[in-house]
């Protein structure tokens, strides 16, 4: 069974995605700033971790940096969502090694599920 760790400060949506991956199989764990999210995934052990970029305490682009930093976590995927298209946020998640940047407005939570199911798939 995969593990997502779900890090947003938007509890609506981080629950709303939660329930969807509960639903179609995953193991679940969720985080609500970029440092628990970081700390989760040390005990947590996720298989991809999806994580918005605009949080309090850390936000997803260090988050993401310092997971792909640390050997512990290094491995993990990681695929970050926003709410803005901003070229600039797009362009650092891939160079920090993200697998995808997902626009919130343009993709419905059953569209996030199957992206993130296609990206596990992929290996």
């Amino acid at each position: 069974m995969n593990k997502i760790l779900i890090v947003d400060d938007d509890t609506e949506l981080a629950k709303m995605c939660n329930s969807a991956f509960l639903f179609s199989g995953y193991k679940t764990e969720l985080a609500f700033d970029g440092k628990e999210g970081f700390e989760k995934s040390l005990d947590f052990k996720p298989d991809i971790v999806l994580s918005d970029i605009m949080m309090p305490k850390i936000d997803g682009l260090k988050l993401l940096e310092k997971m792909k930093k640390d050997k512990r976590t290094k491995d993990v995927k990681v695929v970050l969502m926003t709410k803005l298209k901003d070229e600039e946020n797009i362009k650092n998640a891939k160079m920090l090694g993200a697998e995808m940047v997902i626009i919130k407005k343009d993709h419905s939570v059953t569209e996030i599920v199957s992206l993130i199911t296609d990206i596990l798939q992929r290996g």
